[in-house]
């Protein structure tokens, strides 16, 4: 996961500007996460949980290193 970008970027059909992260990262990654048709596409739910997950193992260990520290 620590390969993954967050980025800001315009769509190339000129629909706005928007945040993600990109394709060809994810897919070096967790391939089961882009999908391929036209252009490569991220599957974010996908991608959720696993935040999910590493949040939760972030604050362990904060709160490990906070116990620690006092």
């Amino acid at each position: 996961m620590n390969a993954l970008r967050g980025v800001l970027f315009d769509w190339k059909d000129g629909s706005g500007h928007s945040g993600g992260v990109i394709a060809q990262e994810v897919e070096a990654v967790l391939p089961s996460l882009v999908k391929e048709s036209d252009h490569k596409t991220v599957v974010y739910n996908g991608i959720i949980g696993l935040l999910v997950e590493a949040v939760k193992e972030l604050s362990a260990e904060v709160e490990a290193l906070k116990a620690h520290h006092n």
